[in-house]
């Protein structure tokens, strides 16, 4: 949805981290891919909302909707029919486009740690 021209790298994270999404040891992993823009090249990130918003949808299995940033910024939240998540946005620097993703909520087994990097 960001136009190529403007890219000058995909940067996803290689670890993540543990949120806890219920009272018993239930947890979504996190995790994040920055769409970096090339020196001077931007976007406009309503637009981008929109496209994200007519790609889902009727989407069988998906749920868009918009998701300001606490800046007010514009952003969009996709949730799948099994918890599984992604927010969208700008950076607040502007220099690219942030993408949070989300597990479905889990019980982490016993033995393992929350405050681990999976």
């Amino acid at each position: 949805y960001v136009p190529k021209e403007a890219v000058a790298s995909v940067e996803q994270r290689s670890t993540g981290a543990l949120i806890s999404c219920d009272r018993d040891r239930g947890y979504q992993w996190s995790g994040r891919t920055d769409v970096v823009y090339k020196d001077g090249a931007s976007i406009d990130p309503q637009d981008l909302v929109d496209v994200i918003l007519a790609a889902y949808d009727n989407q069988k299995g998906f749920q868009a909707e918009s998701a300001p940033t606490v800046d007010q910024q514009p952003g969009v939240h996709v949730t799948g029919s099994y918890g599984a998540g992604y927010l969208v946005n700008e950076s607040v620097d502007r220099a690219s486009v942030q993408i949070l993703s989300f597990s479905p909520c889990f019980v982490l087994p016993q033995g393992m740690s929350p405050s681990a990097q999976y």
